[in-house]
């Protein structure tokens, strides 16, 4: 389930820049996955959800 690291990554990648930036809060984040990633979005959603 590789959908949990790449979620891992993309909050923390988030979160970085909002610190950089001197942002408090993050209220969203738009990805655009490619069919070749071969992400399940409900194993995705449910990656975000847990962390």
């Amino acid at each position: 389930m590789h959908e949990t690291s790449l979620m891992y990554e993309i909050i923390q990648s988030a979160q970085n820049a909002a610190n950089d930036h001197a942002i408090n809060k993050v209220t969203s984040i738009e990805l655009i996955i490619g069919d070749k990633l071969s992400v399940l979005p409900k194993a995705r959603s449910f990656a975000f959800e847990c962390l």
